[in-house]
């Protein structure tokens, strides 16, 4: 459970204390460049940037509103830290092969205020529901809709609270199914071409299977996210500080669908020594197994999980959605 400064789990008998994140206001190399980076050959020296910059160590700093919990942290210390958040089982034989904490990236645009936060799955099933949470409880958020305050302690209760009231929804807020409260302003903000005002995705661990595959840290993104190379860059830079140290050398992006993988495809041919930052779920998978993900992993714009069988993985869908069917993916899938 949560208490004020931090997540418990009473089974494992620890404590996960409030962190924040905070950069300096002075712009890194890195920064500099993805704010500056044009198309072309230069995403290969964005993201070559980005990846080194992301070493640094970060400085904490005073929550800025204390007293509200939003079921989030900013860094996750331990892969033990990281199986809480997932969701993933105490029981070792009941955990995922492949497991997944959502997290959300603010102010994606602005490297000054930039900061990741990591959703915990036992609270959320989708990216948004951290959104509308702190909107109703009158926090900050990105964009510039408002809602009216209402004093939620947890997700749940607001959930509830909307269930009864699903007739009288703040218009920026829609009951779409009897279970799902849905914040389209969140989607329009994350997977903006334009300006990108929210970064969104999970947080990929895949533990080891000698003598077939080492451990895998990754991240990967929505599979109709249009990111290009400057703002891949942006994802590299953010979570390498702020993920296990275990992860950070070696994270990697786990692209999806066809133009994200187009897209690895170009950024390695131009930079090979960027190749093994790349990867799709094929080369996760080990022959003769079948894999079994948590529900924290970003599913596929049509709503499923990648494809398993006993000797790959492949993506379950092989072309992008329309536009005009995203929103629905996003109220039927576990994962957005």
């Amino acid at each position: 459970m949560w208490v004020e400064g931090g997540l418990t789990d009473a089974r494992a008998g620890e404590t996960l204390e409030g962190r924040v994140v905070q950069r300096s206001a002075k712009s890194e190399p890195g920064e500099i460049l993805i704010r500056h980076v044009a198309k072309g050959a230069c995403w290969v020296a964005v993201l070559l940037a980005a990846i080194a910059c992301g070493q640094r160590t970060p400085t904490r700093t005073a929550v800025d509103r204390p007293g509200f919990i939003d079921f989030t942290l900013d860094k996750i210390e331990s892969l033990a830290e990281f199986q809480q958040l997932a969701a993933v089982p105490a029981d070792e034989k009941d955990r995922p092969s492949i497991a997944g904490a959502k997290f959300v990236i603010t102010d994606f645009s602005d490297p000054a205020r930039r900061k990741v936060h990591f959703l915990d799955g036992r609270q959320y099933q989708f990216h948004d529901e951290w959104f509308w949470f702190r909107q109703l409880n009158g926090q900050r958020v990105p964009g510039e809709q408002t809602v009216e305050p209402h004093p939620f302690s947890s997700p749940e209760l607001a959930r509830v609270w909307a269930r009864a009231h699903a007739d009288d929804l703040p218009s920026e807020l829609e009951m779409v199914t009897e279970e799902r409260l849905y914040a389209a302003e969140f989607y329009r903000l994350s997977l903006d071409e334009s300006q990108r005002a929210i970064g969104a995705g999970s947080l990929i661990h895949v533990p080891a299977r000698p003598p077939n595959r080492p451990e895998i840290w990754a991240f990967e993104l929505d599979y109709t996210d249009p990111v290009a190379g400057p703002e891949l860059g942006v994802f590299f830079e953010a979570l390498a500080p702020v993920v296990p140290a275990a992860a950070r050398a070696g994270l990697r992006w786990i692209a999806r669908s066809p133009e994200q993988m187009q897209l690895a495809s170009e950024l390695a041919e131009n930079a090979p020594q960027l190749r093994s930052r790349f990867m799709t779920y094929e080369d996760v998978s080990v022959p003769g197994e079948t894999e079994v993900y948590s529900s924290g992993i970003v599913a596929a714009s049509n709503g499923t999980f990648p494809v398993t069988s006993s000797y790959r993985i492949v993506p379950s869908a092989h072309t992008s959605a329309r536009a005009s069917t995203w929103r629905v993916d996003r109220i039927c899938s576990g994962a957005m």
